[in-house]
């Protein structure tokens, strides 16, 4: 038998001159004993129907719904925290490998020259090289 500490009690009021409580009353008035041994049982097993059919967003309050999703969610404020620290810490970072690159000496590749810089610049053993033209004009369409 259940102790008393376990149960919670809940009183319904209804409103007969209004039809959809009278709907409710005439429906717990008549129910089929055959399906449902209480009154009892049809409410509990109604709200668990409504419960799980349900928007939870809609009915429950915010730190009952984290509680009960845990980390399954992300919210918005925590999606804009983690863009920030995102954004920082990619700022940092190219801020200390453009800074190795000075120190360094490192060349930086660059992206203006035309096929026609190229063309003049000599290669590595300091000769000038025929370059092929298609490959030029195909390399000038990517920049």
């Amino acid at each position: 038998m259940a102790n008393k500490d376990d149960e919670m009690k809940y009183c319904l009021r209804l409103n007969l001159n209004n039809p959809e409580h009278l709907l409710i009353h005439k429906t717990l008035r008549n129910l089929n004993p055959e399906y449902y041994k209480s009154i009892n049982q049809f409410i509990i097993a109604s709200l668990l129907d409504f419960i799980s059919s349900t928007n939870k967003r809609k009915m429950l309050t915010e730190e009952e719904i984290k509680k009960q999703m845990g980390d399954e969610f992300v919210t918005k404020s925590e999606l804009k925290e983690l863009e920030n620290n995102m954004k920082a810490y990619l700022s940092s970072e190219l801020i200390t490998a453009v800074i190795n690159a000075v120190m360094n000496n490192a060349s930086v590749i660059n992206l203006s020259k035309t096929s026609e810089d190229i063309k003049k610049e000599p290669d590595i053993q300091g000769e000038i090289v025929e370059q092929d033209e298609t490959l030029s004009e195909l390399a000038d369409l990517w920049y």
